[in-house]
């Protein structure tokens, strides 16, 4: 695979001879890219969680890589086919995603750009999250981020993204994230569609997505509920 920061190569560890994935970034990336992608290795390493992607060992030489889990499956998006799911199904999914949010907000940590893509369905159904290159540790993030940068993927962030006087981005816009993803597996359709960044920044901070139940008569109403008040705005 191939993302922003490197590409992702499958390995096998010479001690224990398992496979694992080898993230390796661009030689050319400069160095505010350097550290996200450390804030990435440290962030994930200091999370044990069956939810969250294992890392086994951050390195430098002769380029800055992670290995980490192998996992076997496919990305959330992927998994869904473009359909919606069982709403069954769509719980069992967000609650493993909630957990595992759970447990890296328990360390301080924000995930800052969760989305489908990020989300891996393995072949014995269980969720792991990964990719925190956009994760703030408190300590770090301060040099990281330059107020008015948008890093992440805007069709699942939350309004406070694009307006500081919203309040902070915290753990509550990662609920919000959470929220897109669980309204993506009910219906099969995003809770925020536009395809003008424009529109879509505007329709985010602006507007209510349509009732899940509305969209497919099978959601139960309680379960609706909780989807909605995910996707709640602070103001």
């Amino acid at each position: 695979g191939e993302g922003g920061l490197g590409k992702v190569y499958r390995a096998t560890d010479e001690k224990s001879l398992g496979d694992v994935a080898v993230k390796v970034m661009n030689g050319e990336m400069k160095r505010e890219s350097q550290l996200r992608f450390l804030t990435e290795a440290r962030a994930v390493a200091r999370v044990a969680h069956p939810n969250v992607v294992t890392i086994y060992e951050i390195g430098d030489t002769p380029l800055s890589f992670l290995a980490m889990e192998l996992v076997e499956g496919q990305e959330l998006d992927s998994y869904t086919g473009g359909r919606a799911l069982a709403p069954a199904e769509a719980v069992r999914l967000v609650t493993q995603i909630a957990e595992a949010l759970a447990a890296v907000h328990e360390r301080g940590i924000l995930h800052r750009d969760l989305k489908p893509s990020n989300i891996m369905v393995g072949s014995d159904g269980r969720v792991r999250v990964m990719d925190f290159g956009l994760a703030k540790i408190s300590e770090l993030d301060e040099k990281l981020t330059r107020t008015g940068d948008v890093w992440g993927t805007p069709q699942f962030m939350s309004p406070e993204h694009f307006d500081p006087c919203l309040g902070e981005v915290d753990a509550l816009s990662d609920q919000f994230a959470l929220g897109g993803i669980f309204y993506l597996l009910l219906t099969g359709f995003s809770p925020f569609r536009s395809t003008a960044m424009a529109a879509l920044i505007f329709e985010i901070m602006s507007k209510r997505p349509k009732d899940p139940v509305e969209m497919n008569p099978l959601v139960p109403r309680e379960v609706a509920d909780v989807c909605m008040k995910a996707l709640g705005k602070k103001k």
